[in-house]
């Protein structure tokens, strides 16, 4: 009595996936899942179920009343949609309309378009009257959305610093006072001896150039990979970065010039989560104390079924999984290092 079917499309290892009798699907969620996994068999049911638009949950009320009150019954059905000058401030849900075409959101309250930018089939985009919106969230989805036509606010709001959530007080504080009010004036950031220990929201300083977090309190780094406009980043006194963090970086930011601590630390198998509690006790008693030193690990027959956090461990050249319980190994697509693996034994995959 399935109706969705979301959860396969990342399992890229299937070969044949019968879904017969089903007819309780969402089409769409057929449609969606042949696409993700081209190389798969799948047998559809003889019959799909259209999508209501009431199973899709919207943050905002009036958005989601726009919704519910346009016409259509269906996700199918919707590929235009008008709701204009209804106080509108937050767009989730928007992205379960993957068929809209022509969205008009004219004199409405928006700051920020993220919702809108996997909406490949937008062609035509008003957003006027929104001033309010930021003008990176603007450049964000013209870049998203090559050929869909926007038609932007006569004028746009620069971010404010305030509207970033750190998950550190003390980068929270550094960032407040650095004199600069907007995301956009920010292209130097000095927290040297804040005592940062975390850097969840730093990467929503865009335009960053210039970043000095010496003698901090950092372990990992990895929020900094993506901001490709990075070009000089000072962690000297961070002695406690995990050495994997800092050689991620610096292949992610190969034009960067990254100052590395004196020292760095190995990474304890401890800090990692693991999905299944007979992997984490395989890898605890290991014999070894870092993910560093873990190049084989030999967990057959102890009934895993999940392999979640794997991953991690970088190093890892030799798996045995015998005898296991295992139905996906999904995890194991993104160890490239990994030269021999067993997995004889676990039929369910």
């Amino acid at each position: 009595a399935l109706t969705t079917v979301s959860e396969l499309q990342g399992m890229p290892q299937l070969l044949d996936v019968d879904l017969f009798g089903n007819d309780g699907i969402y089409c769409l969620e057929l449609d969606a899942l042949e696409a993700g996994l081209p190389q798969t068999s799948i047998n559809r049911p003889q019959t799909c179920a259209s999508k209501p638009l009431t199973a899709i949950s919207f943050v905002d009320n009036q958005l989601r009343d726009c919704v519910l009150s346009t016409g259509p019954n269906y996700v199918e059905d919707m590929t235009n949609l008008v709701c204009n000058n209804l106080g509108i401030t937050e767009l989730s849900g928007i992205e379960m309309l993957p068929y809209l075409e022509f969205l008009d959101l004219r004199d409405n309250a928006l700051t920020t378009l993220s919702a809108l930018q996997g909406l490949s089939a937008l062609m035509d985009i008003n957003l006027d009257g929104n001033d309010a919106i930021y003008c990176l969230d603007l450049d964000a989805l013209e870049a998203a959305l090559p050929n869909a036509t926007v038609l932007r606010p006569q004028s746009c709001a620069s971010k404010p610093l305030t509207a970033i959530s750190f998950a550190d007080q003390q980068l929270d504080s550094c960032v407040q006072n650095s004199g600069s009010q907007y995301v956009e004036e920010v292209f130097s950031l000095s927290c040297d001896g804040w005592s940062i220990s975390q850097l969840g929201g730093i990467d929503e300083l865009v335009e960053l150039e210039s970043l000095d977090l010496a003698y901090s309190d950092l372990t990992i780094v990895s929020e900094l990979q993506g901001m490709s406009n990075l070009i000089d980043i000072n962690l000297y006194g961070n002695d406690g970065i995990y050495c994997l963090e800092l050689d991620a970086l610096e292949v992610a930011l190969p034009e960067a010039g990254i100052t590395r601590p004196l020292s760095c630390a190995f990474k304890p198998l401890t800090v990692i989560s693991f999905a299944d509690l007979q992997l984490h006790n395989c890898v605890q008693n290991s014999g070894s104390q870092y993910v560093e030193d873990l190049l084989g690990l030999s967990c057959g027959g102890e009934n895993i079924t999940q392999l979640g956090g794997i991953e991690e461990l970088e190093r890892l050249e030799f798996l045995y999984l015998h005898d296991n319980a295992l139905t996906t190994v999904s995890e194991l697509q993104g160890m490239p290092q990994l030269l021999d693996v067993d997995l004889f034994g676990n039929d369910g995959i």
